[in-house]
């Protein structure tokens, strides 16, 4: 629902070619390619490996089916951006850090408002706030929750965020269509894809 503004804010700023929304993609693009390579870096890797993983991100995106999407001004560039952008805030929120927390809930927020269907991921997302963790089964476990009890306020407030963002969804689509959900009931694109996705489901089993 969000992306059909960034479009408005687009065409405002630079007039009504759709070059500037095309190109958006490909800013999408270099901007989470720069976040993974600054992510390596944070993880203390070498500069090599952070660009392998630029590379190998790059690679899957120019080989594949999805270099054809490239500046289409589809939303899933956009909505990728912001939810490797919270993923990044996230791990740097370990540092003590509150603000980023927020920043991230913020930015999880927007990557949903753009694409829905990355909700679960956006809100599986907090788990990156505690540290990973070597030892046997039992350390591993122990270490966990205890950093679940530690980190709860931080993991507690960018939830929060990104329930209040799905919230606020519903009640723009109750308040311009009062309809209070996230979509419309019976929506012709779930209904046909959720009967392609189990015609598929039964044609494996038998």
């Amino acid at each position: 629902p969000l992306y059909r503004y960034f479009v408005g804010v687009y065409h405002l700023l630079f007039g009504q070619s759709a070059f500037v929304q095309n190109m958006a993609d490909v800013w999408c693009l270099l901007g989470v390619t720069t976040l993974l390579s600054s992510w390596a870096l944070k993880l203390r890797q070498p500069a090599l490996i952070a660009f392998i993983a630029s590379i190998a991100y790059l690679t899957i995106t120019f080989l594949g089916g999805f270099r054809y999407q490239i500046g289409r001004g589809l939303v899933e560039y956009h909505a990728m951006f912001f939810m490797v952008l919270a993923a990044w805030l996230l791990y740097q929120a370990r540092e003590g850090s509150f603000f980023k927390v927020i920043l991230a809930g913020f930015f999880g927020v927007i990557g949903y408002w753009i694409r829905q269907d990355h909700l679960i991921v956006i809100v599986a997302l907090v788990f990156f706030i505690i540290e990973p963790t070597r030892g046997t089964t039992k350390v591993v476990w122990m270490s966990y929750w205890e950093q679940i009890w530690t980190h709860w306020k931080r993991g507690f407030t960018y939830v929060g965020i990104i329930a209040f963002g799905v919230f606020l969804l519903c009640f723009r689509n109750w308040w311009t269509g009062e309809v209070f959900g996230p979509t419309v009931p019976n929506h012709p694109n779930y209904i046909e894809q959720d009967l392609m996705q189990f015609y598929q489901r039964i044609r494996i089993i038998i």
